[in-house]
């Protein structure tokens, strides 16, 4: 198996207005979200991202979690630790709050 992570394009995530028809990129990232959660509220996002193209094959670059807030485009990283090997994630409600 050959991985060519240099021309390997990103995947980011994008906000498509049906009526307007417009496109708005919501990410900037440089390496692939392999999976996102949209918070109940619609103001937030977790993504998870792929940094190797092998790791599913030899998981020698776990995959990094971000919180990202929809209205600035900031960004947080989530479960530093190398311990960690996140995969899925879930919203979970409280009562009266989010």
């Amino acid at each position: 198996m050959a991985e060519d992570e240099l021309h390997e394009p990103p995947v980011r995530l994008f906000n498509v207005d049906l009526k307007s028809k417009q496109v708005v990129r919501l990410t900037g990232n440089k390496d692939r979200i392999r999976d996102f959660w949209v918070s109940p509220d619609g103001r937030r996002v977790i993504t998870v991202h792929e940094r190797s193209l092998r790791n599913f094959y030899d998981q020698s670059l776990k995959p990094v979690v971000f919180l990202t807030e929809l209205s600035t485009g900031e960004r947080q990283p989530l479960f530093t630790d190398l311990k960690f090997n996140i995969w899925r994630v879930r919203w979970e409600r409280r009562h009266g709050s989010l």
